[in-house]
């Protein structure tokens, strides 16, 4: 197996990485077609089905779509997947829609109907593999529109970018089907209000070191009952968990390398930076000094936190 090391310069030792495992969920093994299409009010279609997938997204008004004798209304900005083999149609909704159809082969791609609304992101992966297919692959019916010289050069890999961006446009919308049919069975856990309204205390006052009895007398009940109501639900100690809040907030605050340790120390109600660095240790496994060596040599790169002004 390959091994992938860091080689610096000024004396400091090679450092080796492990690479992270990358599973394939499933694969797009061709593209079929792209299309748009622009329905006029009293248009019917009977139906179809396909030995391929069908992702079709309502680009503008209400389209109805029939799945399996099933009549579904899609507005703009909703999609629907359609996998293979499943008869399915489209009619427009009282008024002119317009709509993108993309079919594809693929293999460990769910074989069940889904839909959804296409996120910001979903949007912008959509109009990369418009624009790519329109520009590139001659059979596309957005060729005279778009690009009416048929000379023009072919980008660079373009193959390759339309697999990539689909690869991605599928994924996003498998996720966020996933997550929905995960919530769906997950049964909801429901927190004591109490255990609520100490939490809420706790992330907004942690860095002004409250005591137990600060926290008890505010909410107006004894020190044993808020921590037994707060441990029964969060698993977790008052005590410990400030000092997670602190930690936290000293990573953050160190990534940020703004600050000294004696004042990150101060601003988060240490009594010392001795202590400080030993309760830093016990949470994090090194010490405040150590971490920041470490974040710097990251360059963030594997942190929680990035700066504010961090751009892609």
């Amino acid at each position: 197996m390959k091994k992938y090391v860091y080689e610096f310069l000024g004396g400091r030792e090679s450092h080796s990485v492990e690479p992270i495992k990358l599973d394939t969920v499933f694969t797009i093994d061709n593209l079929i077609v792209v299309y748009y299409n622009r329905f006029a009010p009293r248009f019917k279609f009977p139906g179809e089905r396909h030995n391929f997938y069908e992702f079709y997204y309502v680009a503008n008004g209400e389209m109805t779509i029939t799945i399996n004798g099933e009549k579904r209304l899609y507005s703009e900005g909703e999609y629907i997947m359609v996998p293979p083999m499943v008869y399915h149609g489209m009619e427009p909704y009282k008024t002119y829609a317009t709509g993108v159809a993309i079919s594809f082969d693929a293999t460990g791609y769910p074989d069940e109907v889904f839909d959804g609304k296409l996120s910001s992101f979903g949007k912008q992966l959509l109009t990369n593999i418009i624009n790519t297919y329109a520009k590139n692959c001659n059979e596309s019916e957005f060729r005279p529109k778009m690009f009416p010289d048929k000379d023009e050069e072919k980008d660079f890999g373009y193959g390759q970018a339309l697999r990539t961006y689909i690869d991605c446009l599928m994924m996003l919308i498998l996720q966020e089907h996933e997550k929905i049919e995960q919530e769906k069975t997950r049964p909801e856990k429901t927190y004591n209000p109490l255990a609520q309204d100490t939490l809420s205390y706790l992330e907004k006052h942690f860095r002004e070191n409250p005591s137990l009895r600060e926290i008890a007398d505010h909410l107006n009940y004894s020190v044993p009952h808020i921590c037994r109501v707060f441990k029964q639900n969060y698993n977790e100690s008052i005590v410990n968990y400030v000092a997670k809040l602190k930690i936290d907030e000293a990573v953050r605050l160190i990534e940020e390398n703004n600050m000294s340790l004696r004042e990150i120390s101060d601003s988060l109600g240490f009594d010392n930076v001795a202590y400080f660095t030993r309760i830093f240790k016990q949470h994090t496994g090194m010490t405040p000094s150590a971490y920041r060596k470490f974040a710097v040599w990251a360059h963030l790169l594997n942190s929680k936190y990035l700066p504010k002004d961090f751009k892609i």
